[in-house]
């Protein structure tokens, strides 16, 4: 099983508090990025964006339902949300034409910046889109977390190292 190729996403579901779905959905992750400070001086040869281990630029999501839904009333209160993204990653092993799902989960901590009520047309999806601020995304694939991302409690952890512990400890947290 090594050997497997990933092919799709099968599908997926988003749930609210990690118990409700949150009907039928588009999203969009988080897309995790380091804060850099350039360096430069004596000894470099030129100028490097260097990134602060640990640091992360904002984060962003987007939820997108097909039409309007209960559940974006909830969504709508200023507060940070528990919202869980199921799927299952189908993969084929291309030594027995097998197919293999795993299971892939993204945690997120987000709370609303906007909602926009999208269109309406016959016949046709509204899209109401909702932007979020993600304050904390944990991201498993199988039984293997690949990263967990906390800026408030100083958590950067990839496949089990926590990158910042010694920073926490040097700050008496």
């Amino acid at each position: 099983m090594a050997n497997t190729r990933a092919r799709r996403i099968n599908n997926y579901e988003v749930y609210l508090d990690g118990t409700r779905l949150l009907g039928t959905v588009s999203a969009e992750l988080p897309n995790p990025q380091f804060i850099t400070q350039e360096t430069k001086g004596a000894g470099i040869s030129g100028s490097l964006d260097v990134p602060v281990v640990g640091n992360i630029q904002n984060m962003t999501a987007k939820l997108t339902w097909h039409v309007a839904m209960d559940e974006i009333r909830e969504l709508l209160v200023q507060k940070y949300h528990h919202i869980e993204l199921w799927s299952s990653i189908e993969s084929i092993d291309p030594a027995t034409g097998e197919f293999i799902n795993t299971q892939q989960k993204v945690v997120l901590r987000a709370c609303p910046l906007g909602v926009n009520l999208g269109q309406l047309a016959p016949a046709d999806l509204q899209n109401v889109e909702m932007d979020f601020n993600v304050s904390y995304m944990k991201w498993v694939i199988g039984n293997n977390e690949y990263c967990e991302i906390d800026p408030f409690n100083m958590i950067y952890r990839v496949y089990g190292q926590d990158f910042l512990s010694q920073v926490r400890g040097n700050l008496g947290l």
